[in-house]
């Protein structure tokens, strides 16, 4: 019977844990969607550096890009893409791959910007950034 409460117990907290990630997450989006650049890239930061193997790891790289690029902090931004789109099982791959051609772009590294966006097409031809992705080649 002690077993059975120590795993009812053991769920609870987990799944307690799984929530308070969640609830920072939504938190940290709203506050980045306020303009609180700031603000959500220290709680982004914060969630993939304590909760590195979780499902939503790759958004906490994306979003803080995102952070960045808002605060004019490009190169920083460069990193936190890279490591979105490295993130195992990241649902932000593909996004993350098109942020860093813009990155890219953005600092003057036409070449590198380019790479980025040819890969893209190779690797997601048919998604709906492909036709935006396709008109940056061609200008």
């Amino acid at each position: 019977m002690k077993l059975i409460a120590f795993l009812f117990l053991l769920l609870f907290v987990a799944g307690a844990y799984a929530a308070d990630v969640n609830s920072r997450y939504t938190t940290a989006l709203d506050k980045l969607q306020q303009g609180k650049r700031l603000e959500a890239l220290q709680e982004f930061r914060d969630l993939a550096a304590t909760n590195p193997k979780n499902q939503l790891c790759g958004n906490f790289h994306f979003w803080s890009g995102e952070a960045l690029l808002g605060l004019g902090r490009t190169d920083e931004a460069v990193v936190e893409y890279t490591l979105a789109f490295n993130t195992k099982n990241s649902n932000k791959e593909k996004h993350a791959r098109f942020m860093l051609g813009q990155c890219y772009q953005k600092l003057g590294h036409s070449d590198w910007a380019k790479a980025e966006w040819e890969r893209f097409l190779r690797d997601y031809p048919e998604d709906e950034l492909a036709p935006k992705v396709k008109q940056k080649l061609a200008s």
